[in-house]
């Protein structure tokens, strides 16, 4: 899922590429040239403050420059909400999945036990 860059990062054009990866359940951002051809990739956490958390240490490990990493905080934080309704909808999802695979069973098991009455099968 493509995230919508700020002006302010546009502007600066910096980045190539800032993602949020639902398979992986991470933020990805690619930083051109100017910020030496880096990629950073930073886990979604438990709580979105959390994550940011973690996405300013990646960056500040890879050396951007303070103002950079906040430009680029922004946009994460812009995409906050529809990452984590993502995630929820992701997580409701599979419950549901489950539960139905739950139904399934327990109808196949009403039913073995009716055949088992029916054929007297011990």
């Amino acid at each position: 899922m493509q995230l919508e860059l700020t002006d302010e990062v546009k502007q600066e054009q910096i980045v190539t590429s800032f993602v949020f990866d639902s398979e992986t359940d991470n933020l990805s951002v690619r930083l051109n040239g100017k910020c030496g051809n880096k990629k950073i990739t930073s886990p979604i956490e438990s709580t979105w403050s959390k994550t940011i958390e973690t996405f300013v240490t990646q960056l500040r490990r890879k050396k951007i420059n303070q103002e950079h990493i906040i430009m680029l905080s922004d946009v994460a934080d812009n995409a906050a909400d529809m990452i984590l309704k993502y995630r929820i909808n992701r997580q409701v999802n599979k419950e549901k999945e489950a539960s139905d695979q739950n139904d399934h069973v327990h109808i196949v098991l009403i039913l073995f036990q009716a055949w088992k009455r029916n054929t007297n099968v011990t």
